[in-house]
């Protein structure tokens, strides 16, 4: 009896242990700012040396044109840029742990502000910090591959997808020491973390320490997820927005995307002199609430066009909507995954003419965004530099531009 017992506690102590450890390296690599890379191993060449993502790219060109195309590339864009000069530095700081955690990068944005915390017109390269991993200065000073995968110019990254004829690992396992400096920056340290939600917490998941409101943080996808089937399946993040490890990370912005991730059903029926329509839109394949996080705001419709003529039957959005300042919460009708939201009306059936009834969904995935950059732009007690004016005017047209029609159906009604 006891040998069983001691079995059961080293076999807790061993769970324990690698749970901790995990818990640590999320802890250690997603420390903020990341510390600077320092010097370069002197075995490196100059392009070893070099962390720009056109400099990973000379080997890695899937990933650099996959992450060129995604948001993840965007972290630091004009609606990024002209909130900078209306933050002290220590907001500034809570802001870069996610949008340009590298101490580096993080140090080629404050570059970008004068003495007075002024948003410089010219933030060329030439004006940037200049870095030994980044000695022609910091391409994007945002999320960028060396975020992830470099830590004092050592890579990390997933295990192989398949197992490879050399290894990857420069350990105290490996005999061979020559023909692991063979490998390009001396290969990566393989880490299963990489392919778990919580790689993803850090930037997806509010700190405790931030805004609540009616006991909501203001961004909790990493919560939902804990909370789905998907995390008792073990569908991490990465199984749907990194796909076959792509580096797009597709998310509300990519219509094909979100479609494919929702079941949305159009229907009418007659009943006496009236048609009974029902729209109705499911969240099937998507592991936290739809949409998450308070920015998209999507809009539902019911409508029908007599003779030429388009009428509203009926209306709701699906979002979480919170006033500009952060501080209320109007409403929250966002979709926890597998729900469905039906939304059901009555038409009176003309007797003649042409009649088509239809079923329409608009996504506005940059809803609170435009409202607080227009809400800003219009407010005369905010003094901003023309650099900042002319980053918030880019930055409204282009979260404007964001929104698309998501679904429409039209069904001709037939009328005796």
């Amino acid at each position: 009896m006891t040998l069983v017992w001691l079995k059961w506690y080293t076999l807790i102590l061993l769970i324990i242990f690698m749970s901790n450890c995990k818990d640590d390296f999320y802890e250690s690599h997603w420390k903020t700012p990341i510390p600077y890379q320092g010097p370069a191993p002197s075995t490196y060449s100059s392009l070893e040396k070099q962390l720009n993502p056109s400099d990973c790219g000379t080997c890695h060109s899937k990933q650099l044109n996959e992450w060129n195309s995604s948001i993840h590339s965007k972290t630091v864009s004009d609606g990024f840029l002209w909130q900078l000069e209306t933050m002290p530095l220590e907001k500034r700081k809570t802001c870069y742990s996610c949008h340009s955690p590298l101490s580096e990068s993080s140090d080629t944005l404050e570059s970008y502000l004068d003495e007075n915390g002024i948003l410089k017109q010219d933030k060329g390269l030439h004006n940037r910090p200049k870095f030994e991993s980044f000695s022609k200065g910091l391409e994007n000073p945002g999320l960028i591959c060396a975020s992830c995968h470099v830590r004092q110019h050592t890579r990390y990254g997933p295990p192989p997808a398949k197992i490879p004829s050399v290894d990857y690992l420069p350990n105290e396992s490996v005999t061979d020491k020559e023909r692991i400096t063979t490998l390009p920056h001396n290969g990566y340290i393989p880490k299963e973390e990489f392919e778990n939600s919580e790689f993803c917490k850090n930037c997806h998941q509010s700190k405790e320490t931030g805004v609540f409101l009616n006991g909501k943080q203001l961004m909790e996808t990493y919560s939902e997820w804990k909370l789905s089937r998907f995390a008792r399946e073990k569908i991490s993040c990465q199984s749907c927005h990194m796909e076959n490890r792509s580096h797009t990370w597709k998310g509300i912005h990519d219509k094909d995307f979100v479609r494919n991730a929702l079941d949305i059903q159009f229907s009418y029926k007659k009943r006496n002199s009236v048609l009974e329509l029902t729209g109705s839109i499911e969240s099937k394949n998507i592991g936290h609430l739809f949409p998450t996080y308070t920015i998209p705001q999507i809009r539902l419709e019911l409508f029908a066009i007599q003779n030429g003529k388009q009428i509203i039957i009926k209306q709701t959005s699906i979002g979480r909507l919170i006033d500009t300042n952060l501080s209320q919460e109007f409403y929250d009708t966002r979709l926890k995954p597998g729900e469905k939201l039906s939304l059901i009306s009555e038409f009176p059936l003309p007797v003649a003419g042409e009649l088509t009834v239809g079923f329409r969904i608009d996504v506005n995935p940059d809803e609170l965004y435009i409202r607080t950059f227009e809400e800003r732009m219009n407010d005369e007690q905010i003094h901003l530099s023309e650099s900042a004016k002319k980053s918030l005017i880019s930055a409204i047209q282009e979260k404007r531009s964001s929104q698309y029609n998501l679904f429409t159906l039209l069904k001709p009604v037939p009328l005796l």
